[in-house]
């Protein structure tokens, strides 16, 4: 029961974002030859993620009815299905520059552009489902930080991406997202890794 909610909650958002986005028959197509999985698990250790290795998407019960989450993933899905560039910097990715595994800066950009992409449309779809209080989650910090997420890697790997996304859409709304965002690396929207410390060095960068 819990699971074919979920699949009819994806199935939604997955038709609100084609829409959103103008796809075309070829890219629907892609996408229709190439279904997300759908798994259900409280012990996964996630909230509610997409799983580019497997297509797969994993929630826990508590987040098959958060429209953010649903969003934010059919967001992540869709836009590894159809994006070979992106699709491979996740399964094949070149961390630093010219290679070097020591510096995980570009890579850590790369992966927050992602978050931004995800983010902006979990944001538009829920608002336009009702859901209030998530324009704001990662504007709001206790301490210099954000409260509730304290693992780092996690935490430096959506941070910018999210909060661009919030602030983009609180500032333009439906209307700073299209088709453009789905193929761009929008790397353009990420400052470098050196203004990771604090919200406020985000916003003088920014």
């Amino acid at each position: 029961m819990l699971e074919q909610l979920l699949k009819m909650h994806l199935a939604d958002a997955e038709d609100s974002l084609a829409s959103l986005l103008d796809l075309t028959e070829e890219e629907k197509k892609v996408l229709d030859e190439n279904k997300s999985n759908v798994v259900i698990d409280n012990d996964a250790g996630v909230y509610a993620a997409y799983d580019v290795f497997t297509n797969t998407y994993i929630f826990s019960e508590k987040a098959v009815r958060d429209n953010v989450a649903v969003g934010e993933e059919v967001a992540h899905s869709i836009r590894m299905r159809l994006n070979k560039s992106a699709r491979e910097n996740i399964l094949h990715p070149v961390v630093g520059k010219n290679g070097d595994k020591s510096d995980i800066s570009d890579y850590v950009k790369f992966l927050n552009a992602e978050e931004y992409f995800a983010r902006y449309f979990a944001l538009i779809y829920a608002n336009s489902k009702g859901q209030a209080n998530c324009n704001n989650l990662w504007s709001k910090f206790e301490n210099n930080r954000f409260s509730g997420f304290t693992a780092t890697f996690e935490y430096v790997t959506h941070f910018l991406g999210y909060g661009r996304a919030e602030d983009d859409y609180n500032h333009k709304g439906s209307k700073g997202f299209g088709r453009h965002l789905l193929y761009d690396d929008n790397y353009e929207k990420i400052p470098d890794i050196s203004v990771y410390d604090s919200r406020s060095n985000y916003r003088a960068a920014a």
